[in-house]
């Protein structure tokens, strides 16, 4: 593969592999990723045999997208990072929960679990690589947690 044959795969699938980039890793390190992706296509240029394109840059996406995640493992570092994240616009009237006394009640890793579940919006596929740990395994953790997070909401109902 040459320059030229590189750029214009940039130029046809550039959009649908940042747009796969976003996805894992989110708006702002989706540059990154898309530029760490298209670097690794040109090192592994010689192993790509022409078909395919899309889902060869795909793959090479996934893994620098992953990487990038795990070289930014907050909860390793610094576990209260996800609790100092600005929490999505809260519900109004009836629909407001005590959030709080959730996430005092959660690990911070627990608690990074879920925002990345359901305020990010990540596949389970995804977390299950990106916790190192089997799809399986993070359902039934998630199913833990959500039974968990129901008492503790049921409760702050029943006591608000």
């Amino acid at each position: 593969m040459t320059g030229e044959e590189l750029q214009d795969l940039y130029q046809r699938y550039g959009r649908a592999v940042r747009a796969r980039c976003r996805a894992m890793c989110g708006d702002t390190d989706a540059d990154e990723a898309l530029q760490e992706t298209f670097l690794r296509a040109w090192k592994a240029r010689g192993s790509f045999d022409g078909r395919h394109p899309l889902a060869w840059l795909h793959t090479i996406a996934r893994n620098a997208s992953l990487d990038l995640l795990r070289r930014r493992r907050p909860w390793v570092d610094d576990a209260e990072v996800w609790l100092r994240l600005p929490a999505p616009t809260p519900a109004s009237g009836s629909e407001r929960v005590d959030i709080g006394r959730l996430l005092a009640d959660l690990t911070p890793e627990d608690a990074a679990l879920l925002r990345l579940r359901y305020v990010e919006g990540w596949r389970i596929h995804e977390l299950a690589e990106h916790f190192e740990t089997s799809e399986r395994s993070l359902r039934r953790t998630l199913e833990r947690l959500e039974v968990r997070a129901r008492a503790i909401l049921r409760t702050s109902e029943v006591n608000g």
